[in-house]
């Protein structure tokens, strides 16, 4: 079910823009992102998500922005040529990860563990002609202080759905972070210039989750010359900053992943808390709709990684919407 910590992340997306602003900057765009599982049927795994985001971007190759300091382990990987565009994506957001039986006091010991996560990510990315790179990395805390245990219950209460019994199993408190490289290519496009299609790769190395994956995506829509970076900011659940007035697009991808270690699944890193086994590989789809108009964005989509038998299908099935605006 939706459970949110609004409170808690208005005073971190808050707390983050009036330090930004005091420093003098100003965003350039904003979104709001909401992941749920019941947007697709379920309600257990990866449960709930919520982000908030917002975006500083620079189209003139001479005054590009420059990457901070949190992904300067990464800028070796980029290239050295100017790029069209340059953007740098700040986000908040709280998740959380349930058993299939939430109303057990003492969840079945090979079911995904109790887990929340709060984590804020910074991403730099650069944009050519026909591929686009980007950098990021996201640091948060699992466990009782990310605040997922008493979201869901007061809305679960709220709303008069089945009461989560089980969040004192839960993680321990653990500090987390992650590195993620990524790329997109925009291989193909037709002579009308309404379809594309899109390859991408990314490796992620951290305590949250280390993994490498791969994907293809075919789009239909106009203004695809612009929006086609939206690929490499799905996972960071960020949006297109620069998506054309009036430009649509549907698309349907594939994509493969081996993950090698992901707290959600291994428990906590240092300490012992309750765990399960991973599975490893992931193949998966996405689907989705996004349009553009006037000063806002919204997009639609659903993501399913277990197109062939995967033991915990609730951790990569979910629905997600995506509003973002102009400033």
């Amino acid at each position: 079910m939706l459970c949110i910590n609004s409170a808690l992340l208005v005073r971190l997306a808050i707390g983050c823009c009036l330090i930004l602003n005091q420093a003098g900057y100003a965003a350039d765009y904003a979104s709001f992102t909401m992941d749920n599982d019941i947007l697709v049927g379920s309600d257990d795994g990866y449960t709930n998500g919520l982000y908030y985001s917002w975006y500083y971007v620079s189209e003139d190759p001479n005054r590009a922005l420059q990457p901070k300091i949190l992904v300067k382990p990464l800028l070796w990987s980029l290239s050295d040529a100017p790029a069209n565009i340059t953007a740098s994506a700040y986000s908040v957001g709280q998740a959380m990860i349930t058993p299939e039986d939430i109303t057990q006091e003492n969840p079945d010991p090979n079911d995904l563990p109790y887990s929340g996560l709060l984590e804020f990510t910074y991403s730099y990315l650069n944009v050519y002609d026909h591929y686009a790179d980007k950098i990021s990395t996201s640091i948060g805390i699992v466990g009782p202080e990310s605040g997922a245990k008493s979201t869901q219950k007061f809305v679960h209460d709220l709303l008069g759905a089945d009461d989560p019994k089980g969040w004192s199993s839960q993680l321990n408190n653990e500090v987390v972070f992650q590195f993620s490289r990524s790329r997109a290519w925009r291989s193909w496009v037709s002579g009308s210039e309404r379809f594309d299609i899109l390859l991408g790769a990314e490796a992620a190395l951290g305590t949250l989750e280390s993994s490498v994956g791969s994907g293809a995506m075919l789009r239909v829509g106009s203004g695809l010359s612009r929006s086609y970076p939206s690929v490499l900011l799905i996972n960071s659940r960020t949006t297109n900053p620069v998506a054309e007035d009036g430009g649509w697009f549907a698309y349907l991808g594939i994509r493969v992943r081996y993950t090698f270690n992901q707290i959600f699944t291994d428990g906590n890193t240092f300490t012992d808390s309750p765990a399960t086994e991973l599975d490893h590989t992931q193949v998966g789809a996405t689907a989705g709709f996004s349009h553009a108009w006037e000063n806002f964005t919204v997009t639609l989509a659903v993501e399913d990684l277990t197109l062939f038998e995967n033991r915990f299908e609730g951790v990569s099935r979910f629905g997600t919407i995506t509003l973002g605006w102009k400033l």
